[in-house]
């Protein structure tokens, strides 16, 4: 009979225990989630805290934070599911009643870009497995998990005036380009010269080809034309996208030479920005704010390059245009010949695909 007791006394306990956790596990209960900054250059690594609060007399025994947002942001000793563009990671916590605690992780960003969650799921249980609760983190939290990755521009050699690559377009110094409406004398013609620069009286003199020297001038501007194309092939969005953001770090090298000398500076790409329509327009005012805006570039591709340049290249007003592309052909290769104030770069992207 006293076992008979024993066990009506315990089910009776697990009844009301399970009836109060399932009236009142997650009352007064709240999680906030943030980075330790809202900017961070690529390869940096910072902090992303975790902060639970258990304003209730009742301790939850275990509770999970589900997490869903980019596989460019490597959360260090998080358990980690990484799935074409997304990165799943959970976390686990006890929380005793009136309690706070505090978790700190380390997050590496791996590539430029605008980021932030895309849901956060809170998952707890009562002692027995029994109550089980789950909730949606509101959008207004998430919105402080919003980061922005700026990329870092590659290092350049610049004792190599004009440095190559494999298939032979230029690669341009990286400081001021010689202006050419500004003469300073001639000089001996080489291969990567344009015909457009030759000065027949010179050759005529010297007996062998010469052309113009150009001056350097800080009272310029230069449009910048990326291509977001990885290859020719590539038709509703970048394929290869370690090929095109070589050129996007390409083109952000350019741009801090450009603006450090006074230089204005805008660029144009076949591209939209990021959750939205807008084409890719960039006024360079400050680095930083060209930073970001490249941050925030997608991969979706607004014009087949080839058509994009034939439709933007007659609307430009520059007197100098830099076309930066992951790849060359006959139709891009023929405008600098066509255009005297046009130069190619072709990055080296043999460094590796971004997988």
């Amino acid at each position: 009979m006293s076992v008979f007791v024993i066990i009506i006394v315990f089910l009776s306990i697990f009844l009301i225990i399970t009836k109060i956790y399932n009236e009142n596990m997650m009352k007064n209960f709240s999680y906030n989630c943030f980075f330790s900054t809202d900017e961070a250059f690529e390869g940096d690594e910072i902090e992303f805290t975790e902060e639970l609060i258990n304003d209730n007399f009742l301790p939850i025994p275990w509770i999970k934070s589900e997490l869903s947002t980019s596989k460019w942001l490597d959360f260090a000793e998080f358990q980690s599911v990484v799935s074409d563009k997304s990165r799943f990671s959970a976390s686990f916590f006890t929380l005793k009643s009136y309690s706070k605690t505090r978790r700190v992780w380390k997050v590496k960003c791996l590539k430029r870009g605008c980021y932030d969650f895309n849901s956060i799921l809170i998952v707890a249980s009562d002692f027995f497995g029994i109550n089980i609760s789950s909730n949606s983190v509101s959008k207004e939290n998430l919105l402080k998990t919003k980061l922005t990755v700026l990329p870092v521009p590659p290092d350049y050699n610049d004792d190599d005036p004009h440095q190559k690559n494999n298939i032979g377009d230029i690669f341009i110094k990286n400081h001021i380009i010689s202006d050419p409406f500004y003469i300073n004398g001639v000089r001996d013609y080489n291969t990567t010269d344009s015909f457009q620069k030759i000065n027949w009286s010179a050759t005529a003199k010297e007996q062998k080809l010469m052309v113009n020297r150009n001056d350097f001038t800080t009272n310029r501007n230069i449009t910048i034309i990326l291509n977001i194309q990885s290859t020719s092939y590539d038709m509703t969005e970048s394929v290869f996208i370690n090929n095109t953001e070589i050129c996007i770090k390409t083109c952000t090298s350019l741009l801090k030479a450009f603006l450090d000398n006074g230089i204005n500076v805008r660029i144009l790409s076949n591209t939209v920005f990021e959750n939205g329509d807008t084409p890719a327009d960039i006024v360079c005012t400050d680095y930083m704010s060209s930073l970001r805006a490249l941050a925030n570039l997608s991969y979706k591709i607004s014009a087949v390059f080839e058509k994009y340049l034939e439709a933007i290249i007659p609307t430009i007003n520059s007197p100098e245009i830099i076309i930066i592309s992951p790849y060359s052909n006959e139709c891009i290769s023929s405008l600098q010949y066509i255009f005297p104030n046009i130069r190619i770069i072709v990055p080296d992207i043999s460094g590796g695909e971004i997988a």
